[in-house]
């Protein structure tokens, strides 16, 4: 099975932004129906209903953020989560000993195109 082809460009930012935060996490996405019995998740269905319902006329919609901005703050919240994981780790004594901090320069992180 090929990967899905994205013609949205908030849609792929998200794609990535989830590939970078994959890294270091388990991510997991969950479908959770409109009418589940979640007050908060039964407005939102209704609200999402009745924006679908309109025409809208004009170039697609994104938010006000650029792509580097997204990557650069998940990275830095990368290396920060991998640092807390690295201090708080028992033992690796004469590893910790050796490897003062995290050397950006020594990594670099690879991002596959999914669209096809």
């Amino acid at each position: 099975m090929s990967s899905p082809k994205v013609t949205s460009a908030l849609v792929l930012e998200i794609m990535v932004a989830l590939q970078e935060l994959a890294i270091f996490n388990s991510i997991r996405l969950l479908w959770v129906p409109g009418r589940h019995g979640i007050l908060g998740n039964e407005i939102a269905y209704k609200l999402a209903k009745q924006a679908s319902a309109q025409h809208y006329i004009g170039s697609e919609l994104v938010l006000g953020i650029y792509s580097t901005t997204v990557r650069n703050t998940l990275k830095q919240w990368a290396v920060c989560e991998q640092c807390q994981l690295w201090n708080s780790a028992l033992g690796c004594r004469q590893a910790k000993s050796m490897l003062k901090g995290v050397d950006l320069s020594l990594s670099t992180i690879y991002i596959y195109p999914m669209i096809t």
